[in-house]
């Protein structure tokens, strides 16, 4: 047996310190591939919330714990929609949790990407949320070249989108 296997676990304050780097670096990541996959921002938190308690649940278990909650977001995404608890959410209650800008920017940024062909839209809202192009490339399964060419033409789609209803970006 090797001695990796006879190390004791971290310390809990350790392992919460890490644990919240983790949620901070990766959650954004993350709810930008549920959201980029058409998922509504209520069950993208749900999905990305699942995928770290069962990241929690075997974190003794896992090197590397970016690829292993990437690979469980991919396999909750493919759930149909309706296995996921609802809950019922007005604007007051979003208003609430954030300001009036905040929410609206949300939803004009979501209006945006609505824009765009379901791969672009995906390519653009990944590459929004810091994953590189290799990265992109292998989340879904496509060339590089493609990746870079997706991402161009969302751009130049949303540039056109913007100025035609708001006006020339600045």
């Amino acid at each position: 047996m090797s001695p990796e296997e006879h190390a004791e676990p971290p310390p809990p304050e350790e392992f919460e310190a890490r644990y919240g780097k983790l949620i901070d670096a990766q959650w954004p990541r993350l709810l930008a591939l549920c959201l980029a996959s058409g998922r509504s921002r209520a069950e993208a938190e749900d999905i990305v919330q699942e995928a770290f308690l069962r990241f929690h649940e075997r974190h003794a278990h896992i090197d590397r714990p970016e690829p292993y909650l990437r690979v469980t977001v991919g396999r909750l995404l493919l759930r149909p929609v309706r296995e996921y608890p609802r809950s019922d959410v007005d604007a007051t209650t979003v208003t609430d949790r954030c300001d009036i800008d905040e929410f609206l920017g949300h939803d004009l940024i979501r209006t945006a990407l609505e824009q765009l062909p379901s791969r672009q839209r995906r390519v653009f809202a990944l590459a929004l949320a810091g994953f590189t192009g290799g990265e992109i490339a292998d989340l879904l399964c496509a060339e590089p070249a493609t990746v870079r060419s997706n991402l161009r033409h969302a751009k130049a789609t949303l540039r056109a989108w913007w100025a035609q209803h708001w006006g020339e970006p600045h």
